[in-house]
């Protein structure tokens, strides 16, 4: 009875021990060699296993039995079913998955899992981002620079490295506009590479090449590519952003600079003013104006034409100072502004022609009387035309000696008529330069911060001009201070000091009325001692503008960047918006040992031994094939994939969160 148990013990365990077997050839389905060595292992094993088992089991019953203890029996019984479940194959799974993993990594030491996620590329996109954030910052602070913009450095550190600054700056955005075209364009054909259709592979080459030479490979394909004339049309876009570069000179070399300014304390100063009526003090005359040209800046009597690029000069009176200031101070007071504006023609010395120009019949006598007093010596016979002095006076002059009518032909001679106009009340900021001592005191400019009231003309005006000019008919002998140089007051006529340019005479004219203005405002108003306003630069302060023309080649520059930019960020929308993983052909495009090393396993490189000494056109013309990158047909089904570039129908999608070598 013991034995029949045994034997029933024995064929239950026989009949337990089958279905582990089928588990453990289900849970390694790796391959179909793999399937039959594992499976016939784990049989042989289990049939030793069962063996050892059943002859254990068999003796363990003979000497149970002899002592017929059924306590024994059912202990036996229990042993018997624990042997057997110890030995059943889930343990065996984790050994073979262990050891397949081991054999798979020693096999594949260099493959990795390749997950592309939305982060993951938006990441790709840095230098999209960087680039459009450059441009941008760029775009609104040069069109703030033609206000002015104030940055905590010195005038003359922003002076010396501001232009150089503003250079780098641009190459800057243009170098991160060229990479992030890099990108875009990359991610664009990476996509196209590994679609179904896939594309040529000399887009690798197209890639690889520098800017300029972009254009130069595209017409070296052969005339049956079809990406000939589609490289051809995009390299123009690396071409125009080189380009760039080019122009990024013009808008730094239009950048200046100028201290920071604030009111700090007062400076005595005389103002003058039209107050009561006009007295002729006989100081400053004529002379002294003269000698007061030798040293004055154009920059320090107003905006002249002959000074900067202006349509009319204005001339600006300014407070006289008294106290002592630094090199580079301000002071702000009351003043007046004046507009001039002069015209010249040339007319024989008869009433008739003078006449025929306009003059009155009492001014012509006039000119030509005093005219006639001066010879041939170098001056003028002037007549102050009072007629309408409530909106203009006009100061008619007939120069003689100047010789710019006919060369030396004495009969022409220049009249030139200056209208004085808009004669206004201003609060006016002088700025001054000096060495330290007070002997050196000099306006450097003026400027006018802001205009007030019309000022008078018809009385105070008309004074200051018939004053200074010695009556309203007179003539002015402008004999030369130094032999062979003229008089400081035609300077600005002459670009050598020398002779009278007739291109320059009408501007210089212009200077020379507003200095006679200046010794006639100062000899007929009235003055008054006062506090002016003290303006002090900053040290540590100063503020940088650029010229107009920069303005226009800085903006044009970045906005053409930007366009650029933005059609790089549109390129990345294959790749964001595939579910699939193209990284590969994004790879292939842009790293040269990655697309040699995808070639080298590829069949495109049938028939290289013979290209060892061709040129290189004709290798990249036999690699204008169409290819596509990814994992091979048939080995998609294995564990660890394989990366190939192969003919578009022998290549599917790769798949994500696989691994792949």
């Amino acid at each position: 009875m013991a034995d029949s148990q045994l034997k029933s013990i024995v064929i239950g365990d026989q009949q337990k021990s089958h279905p582990p077997v089928h588990s453990v050839k289900f849970s390694h389905r790796i391959s179909e060699t793999s399937q039959d060595h594992d499976d016939s292992h784990e049989e042989s094993e289990n049939s030793e296993g069962y063996s050892s088992k059943k002859t254990a089991i068999v003796n363990i019953s003979e000497d149970h039995a002899k002592g017929s203890n059924m306590s024994d029996q059912h202990h036996l019984n229990d042993s018997a079913s624990q042997i057997s479940y110890e030995d059943r194959l889930p343990k065996g799974v984790m050994k073979v998955n262990r050891s397949m993993s081991s054999s798979l990594t020693s096999q594949y030491p260099y493959a990795r899992e390749i997950s592309e996620t939305l982060s993951s590329k938006i990441t790709q996109m840095r230098w999209c981002g960087l680039a459009l954030a450059v441009n941008s910052i760029c775009i609104y602070y040069v069109c703030r620079m033609s206000g002015g913009i104030e940055f905590p450095l010195p005038y003359t550190v922003v002076t010396s490295i501001g232009c150089v600054i503003i250079e780098l700056v641009l190459l800057i955005s243009n170098i991160l506009t060229l990479r992030a075209l890099d990108d875009g364009v990359s991610a664009w054909f990476g996509a196209r590479l590994t679609e179904k259709k896939g594309f040529s592979l000399c887009i690798c080459g197209f890639f690889q090449a520098l800017p300029f030479q972009k254009w130069s490979f595209a017409n070296q394909l052969s005339l049956n590519s079809t990406c000939r004339s589609l490289f051809a049309r995009i390299s123009i876009i690396w071409i125009l952003l080189e380009m760039m570069k080019w122009l990024t000179p013009i808008s730094a070399t239009a950048m200046s600079g100028e201290s920071v300014k604030i009111d700090s304390g007062t400076v005595e100063c005389i103002s003058y003013l039209q107050a009561g009526s006009p007295v002729d003090r006989l100081l400053p005359n004529l002379q002294g104006e003269a000698g007061y040209a030798e040293l004055v800046f154009g920059s320090a009597m107003g905006n002249l034409q002959s000074e900067k690029d202006v349509n009319e000069t204005v001339f600006m009176m300014s407070p006289q100072i008294i106290g002592a200031v630094n090199d580079g101070d301000t002071i702000i007071g009351p003043g007046f502004v004046t507009s001039i504006h002069t015209s010249c023609l040339c007319s024989t010395k008869n009433s008739t022609q003078l006449q025929s120009l306009g003059l009155s019949s009492s001014a012509v006598t006039d000119l030509l009387s005093n005219s006639a007093t001066l010879g041939f010596n170098v001056g003028f016979a002037s007549n102050v035309d009072l007629s309408d002095s409530t909106s203009n006076i006009k100061v008619q002059m007939l120069f003689t000696g100047v010789n710019v009518c006919g060369g030396q032909n004495a009969t022409l001679v220049p009249l030139c008529t200056s209208v004085i106009s808009n004669h206004s009340n201003a609060v006016v900021v002088v700025e001054y330069m000096t060495d330290g001592t007070t002997a050196s005191v000099a306006p450097r400019s003026v400027d006018v911060r802001s205009v007030g009231s019309p000022a008078d003309m018809q009385t105070w005006l008309s004074a200051a001009l018939v004053s200074i000019l010695g009556g309203q008919s007179s003539s002015v002998s402008l004999a030369p201070t130094v032999p062979g140089v003229l008089n400081p007051l035609l300077w600005w006529t002459s670009p050598d000091l020398m002779a009278v340019d007739p291109s320059r005479i009408e501007s210089g004219v212009e200077t020379m009325i507003a200095i006679l203005l200046r010794g006639g405002i100062q000899r007929t108003y009235t003055t008054r001692g006062s506090m002016c306003n003290r303006n002090v630069a900053l040290v540590t302060k100063s503020i940088v503008k650029m010229a107009q023309y920069g303005i226009s080649v800085a903006l044009f520059i970045l906005f053409v960047q930007l366009l650029f930019t933005l059609i790089a960020i549109l390129a990345f929308i294959p790749w964001i918006m595939c579910s699939s993983p193209i990284g590969a052909g994004v790879r292939a495009i842009r790293e040269p040992v990655y697309f040699t090393t995808l070639l080298n396993s590829s069949s495109v490189c049938q028939g290289f031994d013979q290209l060892c000494n061709a040129q290189l056109h004709s290798i990249w013309q036999h690699l204008d094939v169409v290819v596509r990158i990814g994992e091979p047909i048939g080995s998609s089904s294995e564990v660890i994939g394989r990366i190939s570039m192969d003919r578009p129908k022998l290549i599917t999608w790769m798949t994500n969160g696989k691994k792949y070598f």
